[in-house]
């Protein structure tokens, strides 16, 4: 079952694979931009085509562009950047340092009012509550996020949410 839910954490987390030509051309292309908003959107695609298969460089992509957006202020930036840095830690398996980014990356959607980001990260992070065992925490965010899903009309993450708050509640032994 805990496959399952990681499974659904990276469904629901999709972000576009480039290639490796058109990575290697966009970071040519993100070296030359100023520091503006252009140039973080472009770092976190780096950031996102890596994650997967080389989490170290996504993240150093991901640091970069959370210091820019801290010096340019762009929070809808800053709230991807760390969300990046989560999603190259989950792979890596070290879900402290993921449930430290998502729960940043959480707080800078919520100062942002980005509802779907929002019930995406609380449910990311019901997800790696469940998969270390810990079930309480895991329903606490999986229904704040099935919320926030519900509110904003998005049904295919309430769905996910429902089979989540279901996988929670098969670990419950019977009475």
């Amino acid at each position: 079952m805990k496959s399952i839910i990681s499974i659904v954490v990276f469904s629901l987390s999709f972000v576009f694979q480039i290639g490796a030509s058109n990575l290697d051309s966009l970071i040519e292309v993100a070296n030359g931009l100023p520091d503006d908003s252009s140039r973080v959107n472009a770092l976190l695609e780096i950031s996102a085509g890596l994650w997967q298969t080389e989490p170290e460089e996504a993240i150093k992509y991901a640091d970069e562009a959370i210091t820019l957006c801290k010096k340019i202020n762009f929070p809808k930036g800053l709230a991807l950047a760390y969300k990046n840095i989560g999603l190259a830690h989950y792979i890596k398996g070290d879900y402290t340092n993921v449930l430290d980014y998502w729960l940043q990356s959480l707080e800078a959607y919520r100062s942002n009012g980005d509802k779907p980001g929002i019930s995406n990260l609380l449910g990311n992070i019901g997800a790696v509550y469940f998969n270390r065992g810990d079930d309480p925490n895991a329903l606490k965010y999986f229904l704040e996020a099935l919320r926030v899903s519900e509110e904003i009309k998005d049904t295919l993450r309430t769905a996910t949410l429902l089979v989540n708050i279901g996988a929670v509640n098969f670990n419950k032994p019977a009475t």
